[in-house]
């Protein structure tokens, strides 16, 4: 891997933890036009696209996907999940 890629990766891994601490999660949303990596050649998905959490794992609490959606909609349904979490909702059936 050339330094520039590790450099880019290393920062997005550093972003992804920093946000974790200060919300309690964070969100990743797949497909469309998301690639951002340098020099992503990615091809265009067959699938829809979906935004998963990452870290509600601290909260004791599964992470969330949904799927299908544009980024707003994704982005707005599983924050306003990660708040009730955070505050002690539970949403496990």
């Amino acid at each position: 891997m050339d330094a520039a890629t590790q450099a880019w990766l290393d920062q997005q891994d550093a972003d992804l933890a920093a946000t974790i601490r200060r919300r309690g999660w964070s969100i990743q949303y797949i497909g469309g036009d998301t690639c951002s990596a340098p020099g992503c050649n990615c091809p265009e998905s067959d699938g829809p696209p979906f935004a998963y959490t990452v870290g509600l794992f601290g909260l004791r609490h599964p992470e969330l996907l949904i799927f299908g959606v544009p980024p707003e909609i994704a982005l707005g349904v599983l924050n306003a999940l990660g708040r009730g979490i955070k505050a002690g909702n539970d949403h496990i059936p």
